[in-house]
């Protein structure tokens, strides 16, 4: 993200659910969750070389476009995204969770899935 981009989301993004707000919390605890997913890059060499692209079984054995890795925290209830990391396609979301949880607050309870078993 570059960095007025960067400082307009981390000013504008927070969460938002009132207390009256469903599935929004648990208790006197705002409940959180991180989601991971990817998206779609203009298809340029620079991101290609940086992000990379998925692999596919047909044709050149790559996908049509480079992509992106987002990790998010997300506001329970909303679905507000309050905080984002991004990195290569390579990068295993669990690696950029770490950069989300400053944004962490006072009150927050983050839920997480069970562990891949």
């Amino acid at each position: 993200m570059t960095t007025p981009l960067k400082v307009l989301f981390e000013q504008v993004c927070r969460p938002v659910a009132t207390g009256e707000t469903a599935g929004s919390w648990y208790r006197r605890w705002r409940l959180v969750a991180v989601d991971g997913t990817v998206f779609d890059l203009p298809d340029t060499e620079a991101n290609a070389d940086f992000f990379g692209r998925p692999g596919s079984g047909r044709g050149q054995q790559r996908s049509a476009y480079p992509q992106v890795r987002v990790a998010t925290l997300v506001e329970c209830g909303t679905h507000a995204v309050f905080a984002a990391a991004t990195g290569p396609l390579s990068v295993h979301e669990q690696h950029l969770v770490p950069g989300l949880l400053a944004r962490l607050g006072p009150g927050m309870l983050m839920v997480t899935p069970p562990p891949h078993g």
